[in-house]
């Protein structure tokens, strides 16, 4: 068997027990009650916010609070959590008795942490068009479809970081939220090309448009920040991967080295 044949199956076998844990871990009894509570406190808060017929505030809501705000923090700190969690509980002890290389471990905890993540953005996402139909508010399906790909797109690229971060340090959530207030408000703000390096640009690039019922320019925008937050979240992986394949990592606790 060939060196890329065992990799390949090494990063099967890493991804297949990852995402097999984080499913069971979703689907038991505590798991599913604090989804359905999200949930619905989501919904509430949404039904309280978003006036009947006030399309102005939904897409506030949608774009300003939901798609710039929560999203962002909400990944950058959730994302690193699979890698850490793993590293305190042992669980990584097991898989390294696997046939995976730590390349293909890295891209498995992304995996997982993707799952975890995209449930709960999946969740708050359609709160949202809910409401939006139950409040009369003007939009249509091609309006929350254009929702839906910007927020997970942006999801992906956001965990990608996140677990960059969690590679890096155990203090992934102070790190994350450095993160979002240097990059994603800071350089995201500004009127020059490093905007670009802002997931949320790119988000708002497709939105804001949307929102004033300009499909075409949305359209136009969509293919260039897809591909944007594409490289990000490439470049993200390939910098957490360098970070995890050199460091040293101790079972039920801390990076060593």
């Amino acid at each position: 068997m060939t060196r890329q044949t065992l990799g390949s199956a090494g990063l099967a076998e890493a991804m297949r027990a990852l995402l097999l844990m984080r499913i069971r871990e979703l689907s038991t009894g505590a798991s599913l009650t604090r989804l359905a509570v999200s949930f619905a406190i989501a919904l509430a808060i949404l039904w309280m916010v978003i006036r009947p017929g006030d399309t102005e505030r939904f897409w506030w809501v949608a774009i300003s609070v939901f798609a710039l705000k929560f999203l962002p923090v909400y990944c950058l700190t959730k994302g690193g959590e699979t890698l850490r969690s793993e590293l305190k509980e042992g669980t990584i002890e097991y898989l390294w008795t696997r046939q995976a290389s730590k390349g293909s471990l890295y891209l498995a905890f992304y995996a997982s942490s993707l799952l975890q993540v995209m449930v709960q953005v999946a969740g708050f996402l359609l709160a949202l068009s809910l409401v939006a139909f139950a409040r009369g508010v003007a939009v249509d399906f091609l309006d929350l479809s254009l929702l839906w790909v910007c927020g997970l797109g942006a999801a992906f690229a956001f965990t990608a970081i996140a677990i960059g971060v969690g590679a890096f340090s155990a203090k992934y959530v102070v790190f994350g939220l450095f993160y979002f207030s240097f990059v994603e408000l800071g350089l995201g703000a500004l009127p020059t090309g490093a905007r670009g390096l802002a997931v949320s640009a790119h988000v708002k690039d497709v939105l804001t448009p949307v929102s004033y019922s300009e499909l075409s320019a949305a359209f136009g925008a969509l293919g260039g920040s897809l591909l944007a937050m594409a490289i990000i979240s490439a470049v993200a992986l390939l910098l957490g991967a360098f970070v995890f394949l050199r460091s040293v990592y101790s079972v039920g606790g801390d990076k060593e080295g």
